[in-house]
């Protein structure tokens, strides 16, 4: 739409042109871009109409105009404006492709008229115009509608109204019909001024009858729910059906309706009353029932609070006794950290010296012996300390990542390697199995290969002769599997749980003295996620354990890798000596015993297999000694024959050496055999113990 503005003279071209649109984000705006009419009335009222937004009333029409819309929303037949006429009354005249409107301007009211009003069609077109006798004349398709506006009556008789079909949930209900064994509805409902519902039928409908003779687009209807509705609701009286769901039981409510005509003149409300029962379970019998709950929960209340109470009392005292063993876990780490540190220098003073022993005495098999057992342990000691170090560091977030890329099958032969010669001496079954030929992994070298050992030596520990450790590994995409199956005593399912807990101790009496940190497997775990990994335990008790790894670090082979895995195996092989895998045996050194001891059987029992070589080399030449790996062995084999002497560690797997003393002297049969205690425990309160066990 254009706006010319003729109040400066002069040339066209120099006339100002103001253009206005619609705006979706401005309400104010005109509702369409086609206009098909403008017409301002006597009034100096300026209407618009147009083709899609209906009419618009301008203000301000000649500085900033507000365009103020009517369409169907307001009642317009249609909101495709063909064209638009007033009469002498300023009412607008409004022609459409859907019927003819009458616009009050006064009261913003509509008044459609149809072909049932005597139209001779409903589909007009553009032009029209309103004739010297005061006749309207508007065009359309099917021909020309001529009439005069006075001659329309502008008064009509209100219709009458009336309480029609009444349904619940859907279903119509007649005078007479029965609902839950009873009548709702004696007579008809028109005739009717209240219905009682029960409250489980609060799903109810209700249709209303406008009778006339008019065309009902242009009459409506009213109503609303007291207490619920304050404001009436008016539809079309098309929609004859007032739909109810939900009403609260135990209220009275007041549905009021009214119906209009064409003229929009209201008939007084008729009302219909509407009564919800409550449920049992809120009449007074059921409030007093409550009551009496009540009182009884308030009795019961008092007494689970005196109990709750007394529970959280007994939770407070567990979480002090908590957080006492959190503060012993502590100081137990703090103690090995130190510990540790104070190792590391003699540790290193005595390596130093012992290869220069190893190198001065290597043609002295007896002395060699000594130094490698030296070696060995001072290897072993330096390891546990690394662990303790590396620990603190990956609880303080200080322990780093190494990545280097390697054959995971050439690393885990080594480790194999390693670990042949305890499972050669221990009489143990030790395999590995691979469905890959070569996996390459990017990792920490070192790290996987604590990881692995701290996992092979239990394994080792708690497995007796004759037992399998089998390590299977496989690779499934970018994750390497691997899982390491021992034939041994397994593990409780208490303390399954546990496995991977920091100093947890087993809560089974037979492993209190077992060897061991306490940090060993949590720090595998620790390991493990630091490779973004996941380990698992599953165990049986009596048949073994499996613990599964699951590590993303398996990457695809590169021709340098093949490089690498040949280097590695020509530098094992230069490294490899066979002397250095088994302990030879050797002539001990000058021992003075009394030869008429040499037929003395002597029963010995330690788990270490270093401290076992050595003890047993030097005995077994004035004596007839049998060895076993831990204190069931030993107590086994005294079912078969009795020792002379028996000679125990102390902290060892199965059954530590305090309690097989204690089975030993509390056995009529045995209690005659001395038994000597090895061990490392030197406080006096182990001391004590070991005397009180014999």
């Amino acid at each position: 739409m254009f706006r010319v503005d003729l109040r400066n003279k002069g040339a066209v071209r120099d006339f100002k042109v103001f253009q206005f649109v619609n705006d979706e984000k401005n309400k104010l705006s005109i509702s369409s871009n086609f206009v098909t009419s403008v017409i301002r009335l006597p009034n100096e009222e300026l209407w618009v109409g147009t083709e899609g937004g209906g009419i618009c009333k301008v203000l301000k029409s000649d500085t900033d105009p507000e365009f103020i819309s009517y369409s169907e929303k307001q009642g317009l037949s249609n909101n495709v404006v063909k064209s638009i006429l007033y009469d002498d009354e300023y009412n607008l005249w409004i022609s459409t492709n859907v019927g003819l409107n009458k616009f009050d301007t006064k009261e913003l009211r509509f008044r459609r008229f149809g072909i049932s009003d005597g139209l001779p069609f409903e589909d007009f077109w553009f032009s029209s115009a309103k004739l010297d006798n005061g006749y309207f004349l508007f065009s359309g398709l099917d021909g020309l509608c001529y009439f005069n506006p006075k001659n329309l009556t502008n008064s009509e008789v209100l219709p009458r109204l009336e309480f029609d079909d009444f349904k619940v949930f859907n279903k119509s209900i007649k005078p007479g019909d029965e609902i839950g064994n009873r009548v709702l509805l004696d007579t008809r409902l028109k005739d009717q001024d209240e219905i009682t519902l029960k409250y489980n039928e609060n799903v109810f409908s209700i249709k209303l009858a406008s009778l006339h003779f008019s065309n009902p687009d242009n009459h409506n209807l009213k109503y609303r729910l007291l207490p619920i509705n304050e404001n009436w609701i008016e539809i079309p009286s098309s929609q004859q059906t007032i739909y109810y769901n939900g009403l609260q039981p135990g209220g009275d409510y007041h549905l009021e309706v009214m119906a209009s005509n064409a003229l929009d003149k209201w008939t007084e409300p008729k009302t219909l009353k509407i009564v919800i029962e409550p449920p049992f379970w809120k009449t007074w019998q059921a409030y007093l029932l409550y009551f009496l709950l009540t009182a009884l929960s308030i009795y019961i209340a008092i007494k689970v609070i005196l109990r709750i109470q007394k529970l959280n009392h007994n939770l407070e005292i567990e979480q002090l006794e908590k957080d006492k063993v959190k503060e012993i876990n502590q100081a137990k780490l703090r103690f090995f950290s130190n510990i540790s540190h104070e190792l590391k220098t003699p540790l290193t003073l005595i390596s130093g010296p012992v290869n220069a022993l190893f190198n001065q005495f290597k043609n002295n098999e007896e002395i060699k012996e000594k130094l490698q057992i030296v070696e060995r342990q001072s290897n072993k000691i330096s390891h546990l300390v690394n662990q303790v170090h590396d620990f603190q560091k990956a609880e303080a977030n200080a322990l780093k990542m190494n990545y280097s890329r390697f054959s995971f099958n050439s690393f885990i032969q080594e480790l194999i390697t390693d670990f042949s010669f305890m499972a050669e001496n221990d009489n143990k079954k030790l395999e590995f199995e691979s469905s890959d030929t070569d996996i390459i992994v990017s990792a920490d070298r070192d790290k996987l290969e604590k990881i692995f050992y701290n996992i092979l030596g239990n394994s080792f520990k708690y497995t007796k002769p004759n037992d399998t450790i089998k390590v299977d590994f496989e690779s499934e995409e970018k994750d390497l599997i691997v899982s390491i199956t021992d034939t041994g005593k397994g593990i409780d399912e208490d303390d399954l749980l546990h496995v991977f807990e920091r100093f947890y101790q087993s809560h089974n009496r037979q492993d209190v003295h077992s060897s061991g940190s306490g940090i060993g497997l949590s720090f595998t775990k620790l390991l493990v996620e630091m490779h973004y990994g996941y380990i698992n335990a599953e165990s049986e008790l009596g048949k073994g354990t499996t613990i599964i790894i699951r590590l993303p670090i398996v990457k695809k082979e590169i021709a340098k890798d093949q490089e690498k895995i040949e280097e590695d195996i020509l530098s094992a092989e230069n490294k490899f000596k066979f002397s250095s895998q088994l302990v030879p045996k050797n002539n001990p050194k000058e021992i003075i015993a009394d030869g008429s001891f040499s037929e003395a059987l002597v029963f010995y029992a330690e788990d270490n297999l270093d401290m076992r070589l050595f003890v047993s080399n030097s005995l077994s030449k004035f004596f007839r000694l049998k060895t076993f790996n831990n204190g069931q062995e030993c107590l086994d084999a005294m079912e078969d024959e009795w020792p002379d002497i028996v000679i125990s560690d102390v902290q060892m797997p199965e059954l530590n050496g305090l309690d097989l003393c204690r089975s030993i002297k509390s056995d009529i049969k045995t209690s005659h055999i001395p038994v000597i205690l090895l061990t490392a425990l030197t406080n006096v309160e182990d001391k004590i113990q070991g005397i009180r066990d014999g």
